[in-house]
């Protein structure tokens, strides 16, 4: 299906799931869930459906502008650990990004990334939506709000969460024992 209908034959071998957004808002998520009597994969392809419908979700949500990249994949992975919590996958990248990134005491660019995050990035995004719903948790619609209204996402984070992208990295380090977290 992927190669037929999208060219994506070499993208999909890199991933479980694919979301496909349109220009006039239809969504179309295509799956492979590989053999389902297997225990672990059911979850990982229940976390998956969860993880996609969430892009799905935003991009419909209010309009068409998108969330930078470290954010829609956060949220996405986030909501895929809220709504499977029996699966280990989401966890299982989270304690790898945060290793990762306290060994660097840098998130390596996640800010900046524009195309695709590399595995360990989703680790890490997901983590920074879950502290950012934990020590403020009416701030995170309004965000997402002022971003789908066109606004800067450094300018909505500083108007819903009052830090700049630099506060919320060395908070959000220093909550995970990193001292002097980089962009």
């Amino acid at each position: 299906f992927e190669t037929k209908f999208y060219n994506t034959e070499k993208k999909f071998l890199l991933a479980d799931a694919l979301t496909h957004l349109t220009a006039d808002g239809n969504v179309l998520i295509s799956t492979y869930y590989g053999d389902m009597t297997k225990k672990d994969r059911r979850w990982l392809f229940l976390a998956t459906m969860m993880h996609e419908m969430s892009h799905g979700f935003v991009f419909r949500y209010k309009n068409r502008n998108p969330l930078p990249l470290w954010l829609d994949e956060g949220l996405a992975d986030h909501m895929a650990k809220v709504m499977v919590p029996k699966s280990p996958f989401v966890a299982a990248k989270q304690k790898e990004g945060l290793a990762l990134i306290k060994s660097k005491h840098s998130i390596c660019g996640l800010f900046k990334e524009e195309k695709q995050l590399q595995p360990w990035q989703y680790g890490v995004a997901s983590s920074l939506v879950a502290y950012m719903l934990k020590t403020n948790p009416t701030a995170f619609g309004p965000l997402i709000d002022r971003i789908k209204t066109g606004e800067k996402w450094e300018t909505a984070l500083k108007a819903t969460y009052r830090c700049t992208p630099e506060e919320l990295l060395q908070n959000f380090g220093r909550a995970n024992g990193i001292s002097e977290l980089k962009p």
